[in-house]
C-alpha cells in the first residue's frame, strides 16, 4: 500500500476580486471541512504552522514570503482584478453596507462624496495603501523597503512570480477551470456568486474625471494587471490547446468497426486511464514511501529574511537586551527588561521615531511599537549620540525571541526611514521555577478561593452571564 500526502493551497485572498466566491469553490473541491476560516491579519508562516492539516489556508496575510515552500507542498496562489473595477466594487460596497461597518469613516465618506472626492479622502488623509494597493502588497513580501515607483513595480513582479497560480477576477469561471486542468483536480460545473457589491456602475459609466483620479492612483496597479493577465492567456490556450489534442488523439485512437459489425462499450467510451507516478505528483499529489518506510520530515519555517536599510543619516550604532534581575539576555517570564538602542544622528531632527518589534521563532511578531505612537519626543542634534530605552516586563513564554528596531520620522517608517534593521539582538526568555503556562503572554492572573456558605444553593457572580438560545 503507498501512501501520499497532499499540498496545500495558500490562497492570498486580496480584497474585492472575487475570492469569497472562490473559497466556495474550494468548499466543493475539498471538502468545507478542508478549508480555513478567512484569516486577517496574521503572517503567512503562522498561518501555514497552525493550519498545516488543511487543504486550503486563506486569508489577507501580512508576513514576507518564506524562502521555504514546504518541501513542495505549499501552493500559493491568488487573483487579481482591474485596480478600476476594484475601486468601484470597493466604493459602492462601502456605500451599499456601512451599516455592517468595519470602518465607520470609510462608510461615511462612501455616502457623503462622489467616488473620486472618496478616493482622494482616504489618499489626503495620509493613508499609503489607498494609491496603488496591489502593488505595495505584493512589493512589500519580497521587502519592506519598496523605494521608488520603478523598484516597487519590479518588486511586485517579482513577488508575483513566486504564486504558481495567478487568476484573473474578470474572467473567473475561466480562472476556475485552468485551476482545476493545472493540478489534476476535477471541474466544478458552477461557479457561485457571494459577496457581490449591489447597485454598482460600470467602468465605462465613469465620468472622466473618476477616471483620471483612479488611474493616476492606480498607475502600478494597472501596469501589475496588464503583467498577469497576457501570462493567464497563455495558460488557458495551453489548456484548450492540451484538451484538444488529448481530445484528437482519442479519436485517432479508436477502433473502426467492420461493416455490419459493433465496437465494445470501451471502445466508444474508453478505459478508466491510471495516472502514472511521475504524472500523479506533477499534479495535485506527492507519493510518498510505501508503508513502513519513514516519510521525508519537511524542514522547518525559517525566519523572516534579515534586511537592513535606510539613508543612515541617524544610524544604530548597538543593541543590547538586559534583564534587571539576570544582567543578561536571558530572562525569566515577568522579569523587567530593558531594551537599549544606541544611535549616531548625522543631522539635525526635531522628533526621531525610534521603534522596536519582537518575533518569535517562527517570525511572528508578538509586540511592537514606537516613541511616535507614546507620545515621546526625541529631539537629534548632528554630531551627538544617543540612547534610548524601552523597558518591559517579559510576560512571555519560554523561547528565543527576535529583536528588530527602527529609526524614522512619523508613525511608520514610510514617511522617512534612517535605519531599519532586522534581528539584530535576540532574548531568551527561560522558565527558572516560574508556573508553567501556555501561550505567548504571561498574563500572570490571580486566583481567590473560598467556600460558600450551605445556605447559598447557586453563586452568584459579578460577571456577565452568557444567555444560551
Amino acid at each position: 500500500m503507498t501512501l501520499a500526502f497532499q499540498r496545500t493551497f495558500l490562497f492570498d485572498h486580496l480584497p474585492k476580486t472575487g475570492g469569497t466566491a472562490l473559497r466556495l469553490v474550494f468548499h466543493e473541491l475539498f471538502g468545507k471541512e478542508n478549508v480555513t476560516q478567512h484569516l486577517e491579519g496574521r503572517s503567512e508562516i503562522w498561518a501555514v504552522q497552525k493550519f498545516s492539516g488543511f487543504r486550503v489556508i486563506s486569508g489577507h496575510f501580512l508576513s514576507l514570503i518564506p524562502n521555504d515552500d514546504r518541501g513542495g507542498r505549499l501552493v500559493r496562489l491568488t487573483v487579481l482584478r482591474h485596480p478600476i473595477d476594484r475601486a468601484i466594487s470597493e466604493y459602492f460596497y462601502w456605500r451599499n453596507h456601512s451599516h455592517h461597518g468595519v470602518d465607520d469613516r470609510l462608510g461615511a465618506w462612501a455616502q457623503r462624496y462622489d467616488i473620486a472626492d472618496y478616493f482622494a479622502a482616504r489618499m489626503n488623509s495620509g493613508e499609503a495603501a489607498v494609491t496603488n494597493f496591489c502593488t505595495r502588497h505584493f512589493a512589500s513580501r519580497i521587502s519592506r523597503e519598496p523605494g521608488d515607483d520603478e523598484k516597487m513595480i519590479e518588486l511586485a513582479k517579482q513577488s508575483l512570480g513566486q504564486y504558481k497560480f495567478v487568476g484573473i477576477s474578470e474572467y473567473l469561471h475561466d480562472t476556475v477551470d485552468v485551476f482545476c486542468w493545472q493540478f489534476g483536480l476535477p471541474p466544478v460545473a458552477v461557479v457561485p456568486h457571494a459577496n457581490v457589491t449591489r447597485s454598482r456602475i460600470r467602468m465605462s459609466d465613469l465620468d472622466s474625471r473618476a477616471v483620471q483620479q483612479l488611474t493616476r492612483m492606480n498607475e502600478l496597479d494597472i501596469q501589475l494587471y496588464e503583467h498577469a493577465l497576457n501570462p493567464f492567456e497563455q495558460k488557458k490556450r495551453r489548456m484548450l490547446h492540451a484538451l484538444l489534442s488529448d481530445r484528437q488523439s482519442r479519436r485517432r485512437a479508436r477502433p473502426v468497426p467492420k461493416p455490419g459489425g459493433r465496437l465494445p462499450f470501451s471502445a466508444l467510451f474508453g478505459e478508466p486511464k491510471k495516472k502514472a507516478a511521475s504524472e500523479a505528483a506533477t499534479h495535485d499529489i506527492t507519493m510518498m514511501p510505501a508503508s513502513g518506510a519513514s516519510p521525508p520530515t519537511p524542514p522547518p519555517s525559517p525566519l523572516r529574511k534579515f534586511e537592513t536599510f535606510g539613508d543612515k543619516c541617524v544610524e544604530v550604532t548597538k543593541v543590547c537586551v538586559v534583564g534587571a534581575e539576570s544582567g543578561t539576555n536571558a530572562v525569566v517570564p515577568g522579569e523587567t527588561v530593558s531594551l537599549q538602542i544606541t544611535l549616531a544622528a548625522h543631522i539635525d531632527v526635531p522628533n526621531l521615531t525610534a521603534g522596536i518589534e519582537i518575533s518569535d521563532s517562527f517570525g511572528e511578531v508578538v509586540f511592537g511599537t514606537n516613541t511616535f505612537l507614546r507620545a515621546a519626543i526625541l529631539p537629534l542634534k548632528a554630531g551627538n549620540g544617543y540612547r534610548v530605552a524601552f523597558s518591559f516586563r517579559a510576560n512571555l513564554n519560554r523561547g528565543r525571541y527576535s529583536v528588530g528596531v527602527a529609526l524614522h520620522t512619523g508613525p511608520d517608517h514610510s514617511e522617512r526611514c534612517f535605519h531599519w534593521c532586522d534581528r539584530i539582538a535576540e532574548m531568551d526568555v527561560v522558565q527558572l521555577g516560574e508556573p508553567d503556562f501556555v501561550g505567548y503572554c504571561r498574563l500572570d492572573p490571580k486566583i481567590e478561593w473560598e467556600e460558600l456558605p450551605k445556605s447559598i444553593s447557586t453563586p452568584e457572580c459579578d460577571c456577565p452571564t452568557a444567555v444560551s438560545g
